[in-house]
């Protein structure tokens, strides 16, 4: 009898950032519509494997290295917006995540890292809820 193979490898894939960020970003979408907001909250796709030619090319149109993944352009309280740095578990961010995620603060945003769709949730419910 063969070992069923696909089980395991859902679970790695479950476990992804890809996955993460796809699953943070569901909920986003239906909870700015719940609270009957623009959907605005957007991701940046800053990271990925790409040939020397396509960085350069990137690069040159204003690509920076160290953004955060995600970008709710909505004033809650305190914040003009809320940027949100995904790492699958057990992940860390790079010293230029840090140093951008530090700088966006300094400028009145919410800059948080997230390693898990249940804090995610929380974060941005409770920045939602902020609103009110």
């Amino acid at each position: 009898m063969f070992k069923d193979l696909r089980k395991p490898a859902k679970l790695a894939w479950q476990k992804s950032e890809d996955y993460l960020q796809q699953e943070c970003a569901k909920f986003a979408k239906k909870a700015l519509y719940n609270a009957k907001l623009p959907q605005v909250f957007h991701a940046i796709p800053n990271g990925g494997r790409r040939t020397q030619r396509e960085a350069a090319k990137l690069k040159l149109t204003g690509v920076l290295p160290g953004v955060a993944d995600t970008f709710l352009p909505l004033r809650s309280g305190e914040f003009s917006g809320l940027y949100i740095e995904l790492k699958k578990a057990g992940g860390s961010i790079k010293p230029e995540q840090k140093t951008f995620l530090n700088a966006v603060a300094a400028e009145g945003y919410l800059a948080v890292v997230v390693n898990e769709l249940e804090t995610f949730q929380a974060v941005f419910t409770a920045y939602l809820n902020d609103r009110k």
